[in-house]
């Protein structure tokens, strides 16, 4: 039997691959998981876990009231990250919201990294701390958003499954393989997909901004 990950990747193998229109339908499709024995519920300290993670970073006081917003990737192209980087430059300059990218952000085709307080990157870090950035943060990002990719539209990002167990709000891209899983809600808030505009609109909103 054939296995896939989504209903959308399942439609898309049976009208490449058979001549059967019924092909679908007798493919098994498994959803990921996440490892819910290191995402779950936190309530960790902010102050605390932004100082262990990112050790040379001594913001003011004042940082701690901002929204944080989190992202992170291996940047593969489908992941949509430069518009992600994109998005999170403009909300930083509003002065609102304290920004994470985590993954290797030279690798982000089509953006110039900029240094800014309140965006703060790092390549990569453990499942651990990766579960504390995300028990801190107000809101999630989870993708795919590159349009022009069409495996972005068929496949859900690992990452929204970790959202989910975790039990965050995320933004994620208006794709038929999220709504397969998510329905749109107030914790699954869906974005046109290949705009920074439309995810930077969408944290502001959320947040009366």
């Amino acid at each position: 039997q054939i296995i896939c990950d989504t209903r959308a990747h399942a439609e898309y193998y049976a009208h490449e691959l058979t001549d059967d229109i019924d092909a679908a339908d007798k493919m098994a499709v498994i959803y990921l998981e996440a490892d819910k024995s290191v995402y779950h519920p936190l309530h960790a300290d902010r102050a605390s876990v932004l100082k262990r993670i990112f050790p040379g970073y001594y913001p003011d006081a004042s940082v701690y009231d901002l929204k944080l917003v989190l992202y992170f990737g291996t940047v593969l192209p489908l992941q949509g990250a430069d518009i992600v980087y994109k998005a999170m430059t403009d909300l930083v300059t509003d002065g609102d919201f304290l920004c994470i990218f985590i993954g290797p952000v030279q690798r982000v085709r089509g953006i110039t990294p900029i240094k800014h307080k309140n965006l703060l990157c790092a390549d990569w870090v453990s499942q651990e701390k990766l579960a504390l950035l995300t028990d801190i943060s107000d809101i999630c990002l989870a993708g795919h958003f590159n349009s022009r990719i069409d495996k972005a539209k068929r496949t859900i990002p690992g990452k929204a499954f970790i959202y989910e167990a975790m039990d965050k709000t995320m933004i994620i891209g208006d794709n038929p393989a999220n709504r397969e899983y998510f329905a749109p809600s107030h914790k699954h808030i869906y974005v046109e997909m290949g705009s920074s505009e439309s995810i930077y609109n969408a944290v502001r909103h959320e947040f009366g901004i």
